[in-house]
């Protein structure tokens, strides 16, 4: 492998060999094979986004060094997954709406347990929780009674339990 590679994505994000993320990459910017964590030396040219430079290109900015601006805001961003990093994915692409599909349908089913949990506390009779019943309680009894969830389930317990009253009324 050439000791110079030149970034073929309009943005590559990468560690360098102390594991400490290098400036971005830009497109046909030059970065030396040496100064990247070998993990994402790997992962980035199997990828595509950094190839072996050729002679010719004629590009001589190499990572860490002054940049002029990237011109043009109609290219995509491609911040790339390292999975030995702490932070999230942060992609433009397909696989980070994945992941926030992901990401919403696990909140999704921690909500439905959520409130699978308040409405088994319910008494069966169909009358009001009582008082020492939880604001999640509260929230899935003005539900039943045809109340939105989303309405009620940021509001207060005694709020809740006055609503409940007036609509008893």
């Amino acid at each position: 492998m050439s000791d110079l590679l030149r970034g073929v994505a309009p943005l590559t994000m990468a560690r360098g060999i102390t594991g400490s993320y290098l400036p971005p990459i830009y497109r046909n910017q030059m970065v030396r094979a040496g100064q990247l964590h070998p993990a994402d030396l790997k992962r980035l040219t199997e990828w595509g986004y950094l190839v072996p430079a050729e002679k010719g290109d004629g590009h001589s900015a190499v990572a860490g060094a002054a940049l002029p601006p990237v011109i043009g805001h109609d290219d995509e961003v491609f911040l790339v997954d390292h999975p030995s990093a702490q932070e999230p994915v942060l992609s433009t692409g397909p696989e980070r709406s994945a992941t926030l599909d992901r990401e919403k349908a696990k909140a999704d089913a921690e909500i439905a347990e959520k409130r699978a949990a308040a409405k088994a506390k319910l008494p069966t009779d169909g009358s009001a929780p009582d008082g020492r019943a939880g604001q999640a309680v509260w929230v899935e009894y003005l539900v039943a009674r045809g109340s939105n969830y989303d309405d009620v389930k940021d509001v207060d317990k005694a709020d809740l339990q006055k609503l409940a009253e007036q609509q008893k009324s």
